[in-house]
């Protein structure tokens, strides 16, 4: 005599669980790649060198000869491949007795908890850059002593001071004003694109760029910033953690700035049980989080 047990339906609700786990984790966006240049790979990892561009020209004398330069080879940063994983084991009596109501909670974490894992490792490049995380020069991804690679150096870690109207211009001057490896200037052309914060931030922020006039001052002055940098943005996330910090961003470059190498997309998976009649949801990713080659046009306030 056939015998219909339990087990032989948790396929009628599992297709279901298994949509709201990938469904949870699509609906939160990765803003982070605007600020970070998403690359994928098919290497376990990843190995990066950064060069100097060429010198200035040079006046030529009729009938000599040019001048010839070469380029300096710099350091180089390896970026490794990690495998990241959670699962989820949900029984055959708890998916048929539960109907979806709990069980359909727990498969929605698991989506989120994809979804904040690739957030909190985007991110970490900038958390972490003060002093853990570091660039192909060995030197921590924001620091006052870069070493360019003709001899000089350079800080893109600016003295701490509060958020204010005057601190912001003291800062995009100074990322402005910063010459490449071979003493060409390069970021006053592109300049700082985007300003990353906390929203501990996001009102002052939100006053010094809408306001018509300078929000600091009683005097009847231009709002200088608006008017000398219309396309400068801002933007303010939780899973940037200092409430003091901000970031200064040029345009995205895989030698220069914040790089993320992605070598399989959160995939989600399920398996059945054929002893017990569970259920096993998993998600894996495997990806090199956020770093620095050549940190040039990235820049970091670490506030008061």
């Amino acid at each position: 005599m056939a015998t219909e047990a339990r087990a032989r339906f948790n396929k009628l609700y599992v297709p279901g669980l298994f949509l709201v786990a990938t469904d949870s984790y699509k609906r939160y966006s990765e803003d982070w790649k605007q600020f970070i240049l998403a690359q994928t790979t098919q290497k376990a990892y990843e190995e990066i060198a950064y060069m100097s561009g060429l010198g200035l020209m040079a006046k030529k004398p009729e009938g000599t000869a040019i001048g010839y330069d070469a380029r300096i080879q710099g350091g180089s940063k390896k970026f490794v491949v990690d495998t990241w994983a959670l699962g989820l084991r949900i029984t055959d009596e708890a998916i048929e007795d539960d109907l979806y109501s709990k069980m359909k909670g727990g498969m929605k974490e698991l989506g989120v908890s994809a979804a904040e894992t690739i957030n909190c490792e985007a991110y970490a490049g900038f958390n972490d850059g003060f002093g853990t995380l570091t660039s192909a020069d060995a030197q921590y991804i924001f620091d006052t002593d870069h070493v360019k690679l003709d001899g000089n150096t350079y800080s893109n870690d600016y003295t701490a001071s509060s958020l204010s109207l005057d601190s912001l211009q003291d800062d995009i001057a100074a990322y402005e004003a910063l010459t490449d490896h071979r003493g060409k200037k390069i970021n006053r052309v592109g300049g700082v694109q985007w300003i990353l914060a906390n929203p501990a931030l996001e009102w002052k922020l939100a006053e010094i760029f809408n306001s018509v006039m300078n929000p600091e001052t009683a005097n009847n002055a231009i709002n200088a910033l608006k008017k000398a940098r219309p396309g400068l943005k801002y933007f303010t996330t939780p899973y940037i953690t200092s409430t003091t910090a901000r970031f200064y961003i040029g345009e995205k470059d895989e030698a220069r700035g914040m790089v993320w190498f992605s070598r399989k997309s959160p995939t989600f998976a399920r398996e059945g049980d054929f002893e017990t009649g569970d259920v096993k949801f998993k998600v894996t990713a495997r990806f090199a989080g956020a770093g620095a080659v050549d940190p040039m046009n990235i820049a970091a306030n670490a506030g008061a």
